[in-house]
């Protein structure tokens, strides 16, 4: 399906006045997260997502629905931001788990801008996925719960009648006067659960235990090296793939159940557990270039 594409920054601010400063605002978010000053990211991010709605109630008046849309977009920027920000605040206090859990939010919405934006990478948004997605390697997490169902009834969340109803002409995923419509299952019945390798939501995982104390002899330990490796936050970076041969105490208290480190998809007790050494994949962390700001 095609999307309407849209600028992120083609708002006319002699009609919308709360958009005047939204671009400085916004490199002000990525400045302080650089310098963890997480608390002053989400207030200032409060308040811009405040003015996102007051642009988009105001298009809506004005009948504008390019305006409304890019509305809807730049508060997705700010989720982005905001998501970026708690993975780095997470990180810092060794909470891996709710770590990842913001980047899976942090890359829904870096999807959604792909989407919808004509040049996404003028605002970094390519970037940042690819910099996200690098930090998803280093957790321990190979296998999610995906489950089966059969859908009885949905609605239209925008028309709240069934996409079927000729008299709904909204398309699921497209942008109608600042909202996603999407297709909200009513009634539906659960068939079966599954593991899966590479589900669309990453969220239902198989909960690994996060010893703080122990983390460079966990599970968490290739998470905390790059993170800490990195230095500051927005410092883009590159992987180089290679492998090397480790003993079987560096793994330390590596959960039993868990992917075996050597990449075989098998159980750690089914596989290497035993082995003096352990041959695994190895990141080599080659740090690029500091995320540029925003432009006019």
């Amino acid at each position: 399906m095609l999307f309407h594409k849209y600028d992120i920054l083609d708002i006319d601010a002699s009609k919308y006045s709360d958009y005047a400063d939204f671009v400085s605002q916004l490199n002000s978010c990525i400045q302080k997260t650089s310098k963890r000053n997480y608390d002053e990211v989400y207030s200032e991010i409060k308040i811009m997502q405040k003015k996102c709605d007051l642009i988009k109630q105001a298009a809506i008046r004005n009948n504008d629905e390019n305006t409304a849309n890019i509305s809807f977009l730049l508060n997705e920027y700010l989720v982005l931001l905001q998501s970026i920000a708690r993975f780095w605040q997470s990180c810092d206090s060794l909470d891996y788990p709710s770590a990842w859990s913001f980047l899976q939010d942090g890359l829904d919405s870096a999807r959604v801008l792909g989407k919808f934006l004509s040049e996404p990478n003028t605002h970094h948004i390519l970037d940042l996925k690819a910099y996200l997605q690098n930090f998803e390697k280093f957790f321990p997490y190979a296998y999610f719960c995906s489950i089966e169902a059969v859908v009885k009834k949905k609605e239209c969340s925008i028309c709240k009648r069934s996409p079927f109803d000729p008299a709904c002409n909204h398309i699921a995923g497209n942008l109608y006067y600042g909202e996603m419509a999407v297709n909200v299952v009513t009634d539906m019945e659960f068939v079966a659960a599954a593991l899966v390798r590479n589900p669309d939501d990453k969220r239902c995982i198989i909960e690994i235990k996060c010893d703080k104390q122990n983390i460079q002899s966990g599970p968490f330990k290739l998470i905390h090296q790059t993170t800490k490796s990195l230095v500051v936050p927005y410092l883009l970076f590159e992987i180089i793939l290679t492998k090397r041969r480790m003993s079987r105490s560096f793994y330390g208290n590596w959960p039993s159940d868990s992917p075996c480190p050597c990449g075989s998809d098998k159980k750690f007790k089914e596989c290497c557990s035993d082995k003096e050494e352990i041959e695994n994949p190895h990141y080599l962390i080659k740090a690029s270039k500091q995320l540029a700001l925003v432009q006019m």
